[in-house]
């Protein structure tokens, strides 16, 4: 088990963003159940359901490929860019929540 102490909130955004990183970002506020059904699981289905699933190294290989079309990597791109910053903006406010409740514990025991 983690130490249940304050978490660096900006440390915790990249984190949320760099893939295994953020399970342990997830699991230092407790909250990895959650972030795995959100961004993993969730992630997964929207992926599928965008045509594109994330855990595959398709945009990669669209990348490389010679046939590219430059519209769908700009489309991927985008959809990448604006997940990353969901992970980011979730993480820091459940970052300060977390936060927060050790700062409304020590007022309770002043």
């Amino acid at each position: 088990m983690v130490d249940k102490k304050p978490v660096n909130v900006i440390l915790q955004m990249v984190f949320a963003v760099i893939p295994i990183l953020d399970l342990y970002a997830s699991y230092k506020i407790q909250k990895l159940r959650l972030w795995i059904l959100i961004f993993w699981i969730g992630g997964a289905i929207v992926g599928l359901i965008y045509g594109e699933t994330i855990m595959s190294g398709g945009y990669v290989a669209q990348l490389l490929n010679n046939n590219s079309d430059f519209i769908y990597v700009i489309d991927n791109s985008i959809f990448i860019i604006i997940y990353a910053i969901i992970q980011a903006m979730v993480m820091r406010k459940l970052s300060k929540k977390w936060n927060k409740s050790f700062r409304d514990e020590n007022k309770i025991s002043q």
